[in-house]
C-alpha cells in the first residue's frame, strides 16, 4: 500500500480493492498523482475525472440511458454526408476511407456536447478536474459553485491505454479506443480544446460497458479546499468550458444538422434527430429588448415533462425552449402547407403572441413585413419576440417603432384554435 505523507486512506471503492485517498493540500495531492503517473509511467496515460459523488462504477450516458443513446445508425447517417466529413476533416488523405476512425470520432464529439454514448470524458490535468467535482450542473444547462463547503468531490485516476498505434489523436489499445480530442477535431470544436478533454471508448459498443476496471485509486477532496486551491481565474470559468454556440463553431455546426435545435442553416440537410445533443442557449434564438429583466408570469402554468412530471413556465426562456421542442408544429402554423420543421416557428408569431400575453400579460404589437402580419409582445417596458427568426435573413430590430395594437377580428378565432393547439402540445395546464 502506497504512503502519501498527510494523506489517509479512507477504505476502497465500491466491491474494488482500490483504495480511496483523502488529501488536505495540494502539495499532497500533487504528490499522489504524481506517483500514481511515475508507477504508470510505462503503462499508458493516466488521466482523471471530476465527480460530485463517488459512484461505484464508471458508466457512460448511453449505458446509464440506453433508450436515448446514439445509435450506430445515426452514426452511419452523418458519416454519409460530405460536409460533415470535410468539416471534421475526416476526408484527408491519411483518414479518408478508414470508416472505424471516422466513426469513433464523430461519437466521441456527440459525447463532447451532451449526446448520449458509450464514451465516457476525460480530463488531463488538475485543475479541469477539480472544476468538474466543485460544480454541480443544473436542468437548464448551467453550471453552479457547490455551496456545501464541508461535502466532499471525488477524482478518478484511470490509465488509458496509449502505448499502442496513434493516428491523430487516436490511441488504439487492447480493449479500448482512447481519444485526445485536441488533436483528432480541429480547433473550431472549442469545447474540447478549452476543457482538455479526453474520450475512452470500449471497441464493442455494448450496452452494459463499464469503465471502472482500469480506475486506479480515488481521490477525496474536500469541497472548501478544492475551491480555495482553484481560485476563480477565467480559464477555470463556465463560459470558458462551455461557451456558446455563437462562439464555439463546432457546436453551433451541429446544433445546425440537428432538427429542432433553434440554429438553423438553410443549404446544409438534417442529420441528427431533436435533442441528441443539448442546447442550453436558445436565449440567443430569439428577441428580448432587456435580457437583463426577468419578467414574471402573470397566470401559473405548468406543462409536463417527459416523465410526466409536473413544472412550472418560470421564464420567457423556458416557453421558448418547449415552443421550439414541440410546440410550433404544423397544424398549429397559419399556413399548414408553407410551414417547415426546419425553422418551426414560421407561421406561428399571431398565437405565439397569444399565448405569450396569456402567461406573462402585457400587449401584443404587430409590424408588417411584404403584406404579412408578424406578431410580439410588450411587457412592462421589454419588447419579446419569440417568433424573430421567422424572418432570420433580414431580421427586424426596430420594435420600437411599431405602434399598431392586438389582432385583428377576423384573425382572432383561427389564432385562439392555433393557440389552443400549442397548448395541447406542449401540455400546458393552468395551475388552479
Amino acid at each position: 500500500m502506497i504512503t502519501i505523507k498527510g494523506a489517509t486512506i479512507e477504505g476502497k471503492w465500491g466491491d474494488t480493492d482500490l483504495p480511496v485517498f483523502c488529501v488536505h493540500t495540494p502539495h499532497e495531492f500533487n504528490q499522489l498523482v504524481g506517483y500514481v503517473k511515475f508507477i504508470n509511467g510505462s503503462n499508458g496515460t493516466v488521466l482523471y475525472r471530476g465527480q460530485n459523488q463517488k459512484y461505484d462504477n464508471l458508466k457512460p450516458s448511453g449505458a446509464r440511458d440506453k433508450k436515448k443513446a446514439v445509435s450506430s445508425a445515426l452514426i452511419e447517417k452523418a458519416l454519409k454526408d460530405a460536409d460533415i466529413l470535410n468539416y471534421f476533416k475526416l476526408d484527408v488523405p491519411e483518414i479518408d476511407g478508414w470508416k472505424k476512425y471516422q466513426e469513433i470520432i464523430i461519437e466521441a464529439a456527440l459525447q463532447h456536447y451532451g449526446g448520449k454514448t458509450y464514451c465516457m470524458d476525460f480530463v488531463d490535468n488538475h485543475w479541469c478536474a477539480l472544476w468538474f467535482g466543485l460544480y454541480k450542473f443544473n436542468p437548464d444547462g448551467t453550471y453552479a459553485k457547490r455551496s456545501d463547503k464541508e461535502g466532499f468531490l471525488y477524482i478518478f485516476l484511470y490509465l488509458a491505454d496509449t502505448n499502442g498505434a496513434n493516428i491523430r489523436g487516436l490511441y488504439i489499445g487492447d480493449e479500448v479506443y482512447t481519444v485526445d480530442l485536441r488533436k483528432a477535431m480541429p480547433s473550431y470544436f472549442l469545447r474540447p480544446a478549452s476543457q482538455h478533454g479526453w474520450v475512452v471508448r470500449k471497441k464493442e459498443r455494448k450496452d452494459d460497458c463499464d469503465y471502472k476496471d482500469n480506475v486506479l485509486c480515488v481521490i477525496k477532496i474536500k469541497v472548501e479546499d478544492a475551491d480555495n486551491w482553484l481560485g476563480s481565474g477565467a480559464l477555470l470559468s463556465q463560459e470558458n468550458f462551455f461557451p456558446d454556440y455563437s462562439i464555439d463553431e463546432g457546436y453551433g455546426v451541429l446544433l445546425s444538422r440537428q432538427e429542432r435545435s433553434g440554429v438553423y442553416k438553410p443549404r446544409y440537410d438534417l442529420i441528427f434527430p431533436p435533442k441528441t445533443i443539448q442546447n442550453y442557449h436558445h436565449s440567443n434564438e430569439y428577441f428580448v429588448s432587456d435580457k437583463a429583466k426577468k419578467l414574471q408570469p402573470v397566470t401559473p402554468v405548468n406543462y409536463l415533462d417527459e416523465d410526466g412530471k409536473e413544472h412550472p413556465i418560470d421564464s420567457i426562456n423556458t416557453l421558448y425552449a418547449l415552443l421550439l421542442e414541440k410546440g410550433w408544429s404544423q397544424e398549429s402554423s397559419e399556413n399548414e402547407m408553407k410551414w417547415s420543421s426546419r425553422n418551426p416557428c414560421t407561421y406561428q408569431s399571431a398565437a405565439t403572441a397569444l399565448l405569450v400575453q396569456d402567461i406573462f400579460g402585457g400587449e401584443i404589437l404587430r409590424y408588417n413585413r411584404k403584406g404579412k402580419s408578424h406578431y410580439f409582445n410588450y411587457i412592462d417596458g421589454v419588447y419579446v419576440d419569440l417568433t424573430s427568426q421567422e424572418y432570420r435573413e433580414h431580421p427586424f430590430t426596430q420594435y420600437e417603432t411599431c405602434t399598431d395594437l392586438g389582432i385583428g377580428k377576423k384573425k382572432i378565432k383561427n389564432t385562439q384554435d392555433k393557440k389552443s393547439i400549442l397548448i395541447k402540445n406542449v401540455g400546458l395546464h393552468i395551475v388552479e
